[in-house]
């Protein structure tokens, strides 16, 4: 089990409220949201091969 929760936008209404709607689906980006509820970082350039990583690069980096 992973601590933290994904999110599926079935309605859109994430994907309009945070800007990422765009004209035919929405423009892939992925928000890390902290504990407290704020955003922590963005990510609006994303290689699907290498993503994740990334993102546990970072959040590994920050403990």
């Amino acid at each position: 089990m992973l601590p933290f929760t994904f999110l599926s936008d079935k309605e859109k209404n994430v994907s309009k409220a945070y800007g990422t709607k765009g004209r035919l689906w929405p423009s892939r980006a992925t928000f890390v949201i902290g504990p407290d509820g704020l955003i922590e970082k963005i990510y609006k350039k994303i290689n699907v091969n290498t993503h994740a990583g990334e993102i546990l690069d970072d959040i590994l980096a920050k403990k």
